[in-house]
């Protein structure tokens, strides 16, 4: 059948293109006109289509990447506006003589199987087309057979290019395409996709490659609707991974891409066999991808870094078959599987196949990258365990099913468990243990485990107690914050209570409760390593903490007991003064935020009167009043081993809130004590106890005579205006103290022109808080200058000193700000005010 006229002139246009001309028999007739050269035509033929159906967005790239499913494509009316078969066979038959066309596309122009036999008949005289387009068409079964002859015979074809997505190949049509692969020599780029072939289809292309030696690159995605419209047919599925990867690991060496599942979820083929490094990152990779991946890595024997993070398509069968040939890998060292959409069931079993793994180095599933050889205990000879800190957060399930999988199976775990010490020091494994227990002190080759901050399971609280903390070289354990109740605490105490070698347990901001108290107080009574226990904020209560004076009593190494926060009370407090009589190595007990009443003070006041070991006792935020500092006071007149002194009222300026604090009568006992007759505290915190401006005048007065005070707290206690020349005149002569914190007072301007004056004489101080003092520009900017002069008449020693609170101008504020920071820190500003003025900006 002829042609329609109203196709004529494509023909015509393409008969009219000359011959390639030889340059060499060219003659010159005219200099000013150059030859003309050959032409090389571009013919592009699109027509626009109005589609029923909702059409694709417009910052998608390829509706088959973006859509579940495939959208029929409806035309209103007759195909007026396409060339359709017809117009196609006149291109065709033009393309027989045409020699300069090298691309021709023609999509979505209704052309159908008719058409094929005159494009065939093209492809076996044409030498000069190399790219040729028909996406969108109606080409089937029959124009496959026809084009599949004209590739697989056509000696003088240039064709490199071909594509035919969005057709209706189906089935057969696709095995037709593959007879022709096995005998083309030219086609290096194939796109076959959304063809309705089905799973043996498509295998059956990619079973063609073995035979064929110059296409690089195949795609057979797609999931189109079927003709009845009630499934859908996918080109590959979960099924046949098994068989795509046998065809795959067939293939030439030539071949280099395949494209399975969408437009972006490109497998490198070439790679996967030879590349040191695979990194597929947001490829919109699916569970296929992955189990064709898993298929061919164990036959790449270079490979050192597996990189598929952010491809939350690939799903748990995916993930567990690339971890299980990870074993198959001796060469692979780092692999990142982050958000790839694994399941918390999964969990177990992703941290057996890590935890068993003897070559991988590092592994990332959410946030942590954990050292997988060196949570097993893998350590080279001489090489001395390092400290392994982690802090996983709750809802990443999968690191901590590694963590525990890989401490499972610990090679120093194991040690331990089949270790039985002589009872003799002959051997040189037992006398190194020996040592390491005899030096508690010498903590440098202890391993630290740190998990805080996600919550763990009561079976997990078992683990380590049983496992991990049975580890030789364990120093320091971190749980706090990890939702820990008292049964938690009994099965950690089980393990912690006869280590050899753990010398600090925290476990602050657990609700352990009365129950989890009595269970670690049990457990301090026999151990003889624990040095350091945190129980702060654990909410112990008076019946958590009674077992505490039993086992102060017979521990002979605790050196640190934290219970802040504890809602202790009078019962409490009196059974921790009487262990604290009775135990000979405390040196630091912390009580903050507890009530320590005037019968609580009394009691731990008569204990520092026995004890000789106590360094450090802090009771802030105490109610004890004026009765149990009387008893303070005196004891201090006696105690020769207390340093450190917190005593610290409530720092809340709501009178509802505030307490008794210890008065000024009470505060001038303690200063005379310490001016009288102590002479072993260094650091005393007094402030915030109700104290007037003639009691803080008389530690004035202590600063005078005292010679071992180095740090004193005088915050919110009354010195005016009035006392403070008094208070810096004393200051002005002393020759020991280094910090002083003066904040929430009333020196005004006076008082601070009476400080830098003392601050001209003396020479150790080097913290200074002044801080909401009342002071304004005058004597500020005073001391801005005198801090900027080039000879500072300032104390050389002063490298703090706070102002917040405190009014000046703009511009003295600057001078302050210009101050080098590694001479002197100046703080003008609360955090809390920076951070709010960050957000405002």
């Amino acid at each position: 059948m002829r042609p329609k006229s109203k196709y004529k002139w494509v023909a015509k246009l393409l008969n009219r293109v000359p011959p390639r001309a030889k340059t060499k028999n060219t003659i010159k007739t005219k200099p000013a006109v150059k030859p003309r050269r050959p032409v090389r035509l571009k013919l592009k033929l699109k027509i626009k289509l109005k589609f029923r159906s909702k059409s694709k967005s417009s910052g998608a790239s390829d509706e088959e990447e973006t859509n579940a499913s495939k959208v029929k494509k409806v035309t209103k009316g007759p195909d007026k506006h396409k060339i359709g078969s017809y117009g196609a066979i006149a291109i065709f038959r033009a393309l027989r003589v045409n020699r300069t066309l090298l691309s021709l596309c023609l999509e979505y122009v209704a052309i159908d199987d008719s058409a094929m036999s005159a494009l065939a008949a093209a492809l076996r005289v044409n030498t000069a087309l190399t790219h040729l387009s028909l996406v969108g068409n109606r080409i089937g079964a029959a124009g496959a057979r026809d084009l599949a002859d004209a590739l697989e015979d056509s000696p003088d074809s240039m064709l490199i290019d071909l594509n035919l997505r969005d057709n209706r190949l189906g089935a057969q049509g696709a095995e037709e395409l593959g007879r022709a692969l096995r005998e083309n020599e030219t086609l290096t780029q194939c796109d076959f996709s959304w063809n309705q072939m089905g799973p043996q289809a498509a295998l059956g292309l990619l079973s063609a490659l073995r035979d064929n030696f110059a296409l690089r690159e195949l795609c057979v995605y797609g999931r189109d609707l079927a003709k009845d419209g009630t499934h859908y047919l996918a080109n590959l599925d979960y099924d046949s991974a098994k068989r795509i990867v046998v065809a795959l690991r067939h293939v030439n060496e030539s071949f280099a891409v395949v494209r399975l599942s969408g437009a972006r979820a490109v497998l490198p083929i070439d790679k996967m066999k030879t590349s040191r490094w695979i990194h597929l990152v947001d490829r919109e990779l699916v569970e296929l991808d992955g189990l064709v991946i898993a298929g061919l890595i164990p036959r790449n024997n270079m490979l050192l870094s597996l990189d598929l993070h952010d491809n939350p398509g690939l799903r748990r069968a995916a993930v567990l078959e690339l971890l299980s040939v990870i074993r198959c890998c001796p060469t692979l060292r780092d692999v990142d599987l982050t958000n790839t959409g694994l399941f918390p069931e999964a969990g177990e079993s992703v941290g057996e196949l890590v935890g068993v793994n003897s070559t991988l180095e590092t592994i990332k599933l959410h946030e942590t990258v954990f050292s997988v050889q060196q949570l097993r205990g893998n350590r080279r000879a001489g090489e001395v365990p390092e400290v392994m800190a982690f802090s996983v957060a709750s809802k990443h399930f999968l690191d901590r099913w590694i963590l525990a999988k890989c401490l499972a199976v610990n090679r120093l775990t194991q040690e331990v468990n089949e270790l039985r010490l002589p009872a003799t020091s002959s051997s040189t494994k037992s006398a190194a243990l020996v040592g390491v227990a005899a030096n508690e002190k010498d903590h440098r080759d202890l391993i630290t485990v740190n998990v805080c901050g996600r919550p763990l399971e009561l079976y997990e609280v078992a683990f380590l107690g049983k496992k991990m903390l049975h580890h030789l070289h364990l120093g320091r354990v971190a749980l706090n914050s990890c939702m820990l109740d008292g049964a938690a605490a009994r099965a950690l105490a089980d393990g912690v209570r006869n280590h050899a070698t753990l010398h600090t347990l925290e476990l602050e901001n657990n609700p352990l409760g009365p129950t989890g108290g009595q269970a670690l107080a049990e457990c301090l009574a026999v151990s003889s390593a624990l040095t350091y226990l945190n129980l702060s904020w654990t909410q112990l209560g008076d019946d958590g903490v009674m077992a505490f004076r039993e086992a102060l009593e017979r521990n002979k190494s605790i050196e640190r007991l934290d219970l802040r926060g504890n809602e202790l009370r009078v019962r409490g407090v009196v059974a921790l003064a009487e262990g604290l009589r009775r135990t000979a190595t405390l040196r630091e007990l912390h009580l903050q935020w507890n009530t320590v009443s005037p019968a609580g003070a009394e009691a731990l006041a008569v204990a520092l009167e026995v004890n000789q070991s106590l360094t450090l006792l802090d009771i802030e935020h105490h109610t004890m009043g004026a009765r149990g500092a009387a008893a303070f006071a005196s004891t201090l007149a006696r105690n020769k081993h207390l340093e450190h002194l917190n005593m610290c009222g409530t720092d809340s300026d709501d009178a509802l809130d505030a307490g008794p604090g210890i008065g000024s009568k009470q505060a001038q006992r303690v200063a005379e004590a310490l001016t009288n007759s102590n002479r072993s505290l260094r650091i005393l915190h007094i402030g915030a106890n109700r104290i007037d401006a003639d009691a803080a005048a008389r530690f004035g007065e202590l600063l005078k005579f005292n010679t071992s005070l180095v740090a004193l707290d005088l915050s919110r206690s009354g010195l005016d205006a009035k006392k403070a020349p008094r208070f810096f005149a004393c200051l002005s002569v002393n020759k020991t103290l280094e910090r002083l914190n003066l904040a929430y007072n009333r020196i005004g301007n006076e008082g601070l022109v009476a400080c830098t004056r003392a601050l001209e004489t003396n020479r150790t101080l080097r913290e200074l808080n002044l801080a909401y003092n009342g002071m304004t520009e005058e004597p500020l900017a005073v001391l801005a200058a005198k801090l900027h002069a080039p000879k500072r008449p300032i104390t050389p020693t002063l490298e703090w000193l706070c102002l917040t609170g405190n009014s000046m101008t703009e511009r003295t504020r600057q001078e302050f700000l210009a101050l080098p920071q590694n001479v002197i820190a100046i703080e003008l500003q609360d955090k809390g005010d920076e951070e709010t003025e960050d957000v405002d900006v």
